[in-house]
């Protein structure tokens, strides 16, 4: 089950780590609870101020423009405040920032789908990856 939680809603204090090994990593499986519910991995919906513009359309992705600096801004937040609660020792990579910076999204196409507007998009962070040197973590955008 997910919880959708728009985005302006983010708990910090809703989030809680399950440590797993995988083949080459460490992972730290991201649990997320709202009062009586909880889930694995934290999924918020992004809704834009104004229609981003499709920049390119391939397979199951595609790749939109947009300028919200705000929006840019609480992600990095949000980014930035998860790896730091999750208290690791090591450096962190900002992948999710790091990608979103220059105002572009890549978001996953459930399906073979064509989409001529986006007006709001999902954001799944599932868990954070490890290994010897650095951590971040593990997201996806869809529609």
């Amino acid at each position: 089950m997910n919880i959708l939680t728009p985005i302006i809603d983010f708990n910090i204090d809703n989030m809680f780590f399950k440590e797993m090994d995988n083949i080459n990593n460490l992972e730290h499986v991201i649990e997320y609870r709202m009062g009586l519910f909880s889930t694995i991995g934290f999924t918020c919906e992004i809704e834009f101020q104004q229609s981003p513009q499709i920049s390119s359309h391939y397979f199951n992705n595609v790749v939109i423009d947009f300028e919200e600096s705000q929006l840019i801004a609480r992600l990095r937040e949000i980014e930035e405040k998860i790896l730091q609660k999750a208290n690791i020792t090591k450096q962190p990579i900002f992948k999710l920032y790091d990608g979103i910076r220059c105002g572009k999204i890549k978001i996953y196409l459930e399906k073979q789908k064509s989409i001529d507007i986006v007006s709001r998009v999902m954001l799944r962070i599932q868990s954070i990856w490890e290994n010897n040197e650095n951590y971040g973590l593990y997201f996806k955008f869809f529609i």
